[in-house]
């Protein structure tokens, strides 16, 4: 058994065709949203509430700052108040957060669980359990693999190898063949195979907006149906997930 779940930072108006496409292949998405980031592009409050209809809706701070350079006060009003505004908009409780930047440190930690939050996400790579619910981290990030892009066409040259040297612990730890290192939907499949039986969780992470300026959206379509073609799948919201790990003592 494999649980599945997936988490989408911050509330780009593209988070829409996302949730479409988890919809069409029976997945469940956390959504973390911070209210003034984007401005034009970000969600109206009534694309929010649609959203949370079939998907959950995490809170990413009012205005997507790093929370360990603002003054205490600060971070916790980020915090309390991103909670406070989701809460008012969707008519039910909040539970989940996610640190902008992944950046946190145990302050703002014990901050987000005063705050009434049940869970937190972090940018912690190659994940594959919940050790602290308001530490998660995830299993595969929707980026452009092996070389880093500037558009869907262009390579970033001057850090070409970059996605490579981040998931080298990864792809050594779960022994990735040289094959599925070919392009990223290689290294996703491979990476899902190699965890599917051994009870583990396999957290999707991504950016709507970064999907589409790289061009990812056929890959990302290809490794849902890849996914959802396997019958020992449990899907599950972030929060969901916390309560499966709770109930049953999921590790990885």
């Amino acid at each position: 058994m494999i649980y599945v779940t997936t988490s989408w930072d911050d509330g780009h108006k593209l988070d829409i065709k996302l949730a479409e496409l988890l919809d069409k292949y029976g997945l469940k998405g956390t959504f973390y949203i911070s209210k003034n980031y984007f401005k034009e592009e970000r969600l109206s409050e009534e694309e929010i509430l649609s959203l949370s209809r079939n998907h959950e809706i995490g809170a990413h701070t009012i205005n997507h700052l790093d929370l360990t350079n603002i003054p205490a006060e600060d971070a916790k009003k980020e915090i309390q108040q991103s909670k406070n505004w989701l809460e008012d908009v969707l008519e039910k409780e909040v539970s989940m957060f996610c640190y902008p930047y992944g950046k946190y440190n145990n302050h703002i930690k014990t901050t987000v669980k005063e705050s009434g939050f049940k869970g937190a996400r972090t940018t912690k790579r190659f994940s594959t359990e919940i050790n602290d619910p308001h530490e998660i981290g995830f299993s595969l990030h929707v980026y452009p693999f092996p070389f880093r892009k500037m558009t869907a066409n262009r390579y970033y040259w001057r850090y070409l190898f970059q996605p490579l040297e981040q998931n080298w612990e990864g792809i050594r730890k779960f022994n990735i063949s040289f094959h599925a290192l070919r392009n990223w939907l290689g290294f996703a499949s491979a990476l899902f195979e190699n965890l599917k039986n051994d009870d583990s969780i396999f957290h999707i992470y991504g950016h709507s907006w970064e999907i589409d300026k790289y061009g990812m959206w056929d890959d990302l379509e290809r490794f849902f149906a890849f996914v959802v073609n396997d019958k020992n799948v449990t899907y599950a919201t972030n929060s969901q997930l916390i309560s499966i790990h709770e109930n049953f003592n999921l590790t990885g």
